[in-house]
């Protein structure tokens, strides 16, 4: 699952919210608001500079403080969209529902139907969070050893594209529950 522009969607108000929620005291919360409140940018082109113009969401990349922000933003997020807890998956008794990495995400569930109310509870709470999915770049895959499935998952009435394998932090993860193809395709 992928976001668009997932840094530059987190709306300022909300993400106060999330930090009284989880008691950030009221100094924290106040000087979180004052250094991005009021933020203005220009873009220079050559030796031409734009008219200043206001932002009005998002975090800075690259800055530490808006890394740890995002995650935390992400993490409400995360909770409130997988709080339907039979929806997901158990492994070792452990309930798994994502894998997550910043802004990088697999969705995992134990079927199609369970896939699909997931992506769906995904969907809604990332959107009523300013954060918008990327379709094209989320990808659905059934993992099976009993060979191939066809799953059909739809975010916003768009079918995901289904893959047979799929990279996700170096590692290549294949429909039939292997991840060692990923270290053989680097070797060669």
């Amino acid at each position: 699952m992928d976001y668009e522009e997932a840094f530059d969607r987190v709306n300022w108000e909300k993400l106060m919210t999330v930090l009284k929620s989880i008691g950030v005291n009221w100094r924290d919360h106040r000087l979180i608001w004052n250094l991005y409140q009021g933020q203005s940018a220009s873009v220079q082109v050559g030796n031409s500079l734009s008219a200043a113009c206001q932002i009005g969401q998002g975090v800075r990349q690259g800055c530490s403080l808006s890394l740890l922000l995002f995650i935390i933003y992400d993490e409400a997020m995360v909770k409130e969209a997988m709080a339907k807890e039979e929806l997901a998956f158990k492994v070792g008794g452990e309930v798994i529902s994502m894998i997550r990495y910043a802004d990088d995400k697999a969705v995992v569930a134990s079927s199609e139907k369970n896939l699909q109310r997931l992506m769906d509870n995904v969907s809604r709470v990332t959107q009523e969070y300013g954060m918008k999915m990327n379709v094209k770049k989320t990808k659905a895959m059934c993992i099976t050893r009993q060979g191939k499935t066809k799953v059909k998952i739809y975010v916003n009435g768009q079918i995901l594209e289904q893959v047979q394998q799929f990279r996700y932090l170096g590692s290549l993860i294949t429909e039939d529950g292997y991840c060692d193809k990923g270290l053989e395709a680097e070797l060669d």
